[in-house]
């Protein structure tokens, strides 16, 4: 099984996440891209909600290689907030909000949060 997987891997075009996302939105605007929560956007919607975002956060000063500190929910809006901060550029750093407040202060501590 190993084989075919890694036979599978090199068989794909070489793309990023954020290319293969745009051209899948291309390809395929008005299919569903994401079901969650009662809510459904199609390729050229989630193409466009991560573009507005990134831009967003641009604008908010997240510059390339720089961490993206978050506390999201678990929604729709952690794979848009994930894919934006890549397509930024950035590297998208989630935290769990319930988590153990000793264990995240020197996290953010370390880390810029928008």
């Amino acid at each position: 099984m190993t084989t075919a997987f890694t036979e599978l891997l090199a068989s794909l075009p070489e793309t990023t996440l954020d290319g293969a996302l745009h051209l899948r939105a291309q390809e395929r605007p008005d299919h569903p891209a994401l079901v969650t929560d009662g809510r459904q956007l199609t390729y050229a919607q989630l193409d466009a909600a991560v573009d507005r975002l990134a831009g967003h956060l641009r604008t908010l000063g997240l510059a390339p290689g720089q961490q993206l500190v978050a506390f999201p929910t678990r929604s729709w809006h952690l794979p848009v907030m994930f894919l934006a901060t890549v397509r930024a550029g950035g590297v998208f750093a989630p935290l769990d909000r319930r988590g153990d407040p000793t264990r995240l202060e020197p996290i953010l501590r370390m880390n810029t949060a928008l």
